[in-house]
């Protein structure tokens, strides 16, 4: 609900601005932005499993989501990119389970110290239309994306690592990724500006700097 009063604010932004006859980015320019965004919703994620009742000294630690954007606008309102996200989490605990015991005829508990580390690499291509606006140095767009979705997990059960199945949770992980987001621009000179964006398929929200090429 909150990303959605976002994006209608920001159109409404958007609207009360619009001119044609204003432009921040022409056919030909380049544009990079790095950025660093939030939350790491797969650390989120993995938070909840702390809770639970048989798991103790959990901790967890985590960057990103963070990356960069390149655009080359092959129209003065159409833009044409790169887009590489990544994020990290780290998370170690102590998990403790009932093993039968046979000789004594009662359960026995086991406990067993878990490492896990998780890196997840989105790289997707981007298409942006940029709006016209009455400010020559804002640029405001709208962006869509698809990609890759490629994650690298290692977990270690009492310092043994596991065998890698491809899995999270459970759940076999879907190879690509989308995004649909909204940004601007903000240059102070001719070439660097700040940016940020809020979206789906990416980081929630990001802000960065931004170089005019």
């Amino acid at each position: 609900m909150q990303f959605v009063k976002s994006c209608v604010l920001f159109f409404a932004v958007i609207l009360v601005a619009q001119k044609t006859n204003a432009q921040a980015n022409y056919m030909g320019s380049l544009i990079v932005d790095p950025y660093y965004g939030a939350p790491n919703l797969d650390r989120l994620l993995w938070e909840t499993s702390g809770s639970a009742t048989n798991v103790t000294d959990y901790r967890s630690r985590g960057f990103g989501p963070f990356g960069a954007r390149a655009e080359y606008m092959v129209a003065d309102q159409f833009g044409l990119g790169l887009d590489v996200i990544f994020a990290s989490i780290h998370t170690s605990y102590t998990e403790y389970s009932a093993v039968y015991n046979s000789l004594t005829d009662s359960f026995d508990s086991l406990s067993t110290d878990v490492d896990s580390k998780n890196r997840r690499l989105r790289v997707q291509l981007r298409f942006n239309y940029h709006f016209a606006v009455s400010n020559p140095n804002l640029d405001a767009y709208m962006g869509v994306g698809a990609g890759s979705n490629t994650r690298f997990n290692k977990t270690y059960e009492n310092g043994i690592e596991l065998k890698d199945d491809s899995n999270y949770y459970g759940i076999a992980i879907v190879p690509v990724s989308f995004r649909l987001s909204v940004g601007m621009r903000y240059y102070f000179s001719p070439i660097v500006g700040i940016n940020a964006e809020i979206g789906l398929g990416g980081p929630l929200i990001s802000a960065g700097l931004s170089f005019r090429l």
